[in-house]
């Protein structure tokens, strides 16, 4: 919420174009551009995308969406884009909050799914979701012997 109310004033693509060539992609995982936007698994998380797409069909968007949805752009030839925290955050700037309330508020939303996810397991065996005991546990190692 802070960088969209930061940068609110500024072209988004010009934004977009600093952060690109200020910040070298990661050899390995994702790469987040900006607080809220980057690549997810190696691309561009598609839920995110398609409620952005969505709300910004809608009357009732606001400024925050308009500039993000610019932002975001892009960022798209790059394979990466919106991420939820992005889109939550832009939602909640153009409700009217403070980016002190955002995180609170984005952990309101998502818990309905954390729910979901805690109901799917909880009849379900100590097996269903197999740990490997601390033997069979190995940490890739940064050397170049690549030892566990």
């Amino acid at each position: 919420m802070t960088f969209l109310r930061k940068n609110r004033k500024n072209t988004p693509g010009q934004i977009a174009d600093e952060l690109l060539t200020q910040n070298e992609r990661p050899e390995t995982g994702d790469w987040h551009i900006a607080p809220g936007f980057g690549s997810r698994f190696g691309g561009i998380d598609i839920f995110p995308e398609r409620i952005a797409a969505l709300l910004m069909t809608l009357p009732g968007k606001g400024p925050a969406l308009d500039w993000a949805n610019e932002f975001v752009k892009p960022l798209h030839e790059y394979n990466i884009g919106w991420l939820s925290t992005s889109l939550a955050a832009a939602v909640f700037l153009d409700l009217g909050f403070h980016p002190r309330a955002g995180a609170g508020l984005f952990q309101i939303t998502s818990s309905p799914g954390l729910l979901a996810h805690g109901l799917e397991l909880a009849n379900k065996p100590r097996t269903a979701l197999p740990f490997p005991d601390d033997d069979h546990y190995f940490y890739e190692s940064e050397n170049e012997n690549n030892e566990r």
